[in-house]
C-alpha cells in the first residue's frame, strides 16, 4: 500500500483553491490535483507492505494532538522559484500546529522505521510541473497570489490515506480517520 496522511479540506475552500490552480495550470505545463485529492499533506510513507500498515494503523492512534483552526494564505512552489516541481498554497494561521502534529506523528512511526521529515512545510499542492511553463506569467501569479485567502476550517482529525497510481494519475481512498481532542 502506498500511503500517506492528510488533513481534508472542506469544499468551500477547495473551490477558492481550484482558483488559484487555474490560473496555474493556464501557465502549461502543469497537472492539476483533482479537486478530490486536494488535502493539507502531512506525511508521506510511501510502500508500506500488509503488516506494517496494520502496525502503523495502530501507532497513529496514539497521537493525542488537540483540534485547530486552518488559514489556508498564499501561493508558493517547491523547490523554489528558479526550478519549479510543485505550486502550492500556503498554511498562515495554524502553521505552528500541523507542524506539532506532524512532529507527533514523526514520533509515533518512529520505532516503526519511518525517518523524521527534516524538510517539512506545511501546503495543500495545487498542480505539478510536467512540461515547460511560462516562468515570466508564473513570477507574476506568486507575486499577486502571496496575499491570496483560501479560507479558514478547524482541523478537527487527519486521515491515513492510501494513494493507488493509475494512468489517469493517483486516486485517494481514506484507510482510517483519526479524531483530534
Amino acid at each position: 500500500m502506498r500511503l500517506f496522511t492528510a488533513v481534508e479540506c472542506p469544499g468551500d475552500v477547495k473551490d477558492r483553491l481550484l482558483e488559484a490552480q487555474r490560473q496555474a495550470i493556464g501557465l502549461g505545463g502543469m497537472k492539476p490535483v483533482e479537486y478530490d485529492n486536494l488535502h493539507l499533506t502531512l506525511k508521506f510513507l510511501g510502500e508500506v507492505d500488509g503488516l506494517k500498515a496494520d502496525k502503523v494503523k495502530e501507532a497513529l492512534g496514539s497521537v493525542k494532538h488537540g483540534r485547530f483552526e486552518v488559514r489556508l494564505k498564499g501561493l508558493g512552489v517547491f523547490p523554489n522559484p528558479g526550478y519549479v516541481r510543485v505550486v502550492w498554497a500556503g498554511v498562515e494561521a495554524g502553521f505552528k500546529e500541523v507542524v506539532e502534529l506532524e512532529g507527533e506523528i514523526d514520533s509515533a512511526l518512529k520505532p516503526l522505521g519511518f525517518e523524521a521529515d527534516v524538510r517539512f512545510h506545511p501546503h495543500v499542492t495545487l498542480a505539478r510541473v510536467k512540461g515547460a511553463v511560462d516562468k515570466e506569467g508564473l513570477r507574476r501569479l506568486l507575486d499577486s497570489g502571496r496575499d491570496v485567502e483560501f479560507g479558514s476550517y478547524t482541523a478537527g482529525g487527519f486521515k491515513l490515506m492510501e494513494s493507488k497510481l493509475t494512468p489517469k494519475g493517483p486516486v485517494y481512498s481514506a484507510v482510517r480517520d483519526y479524531l483530534l481532542k
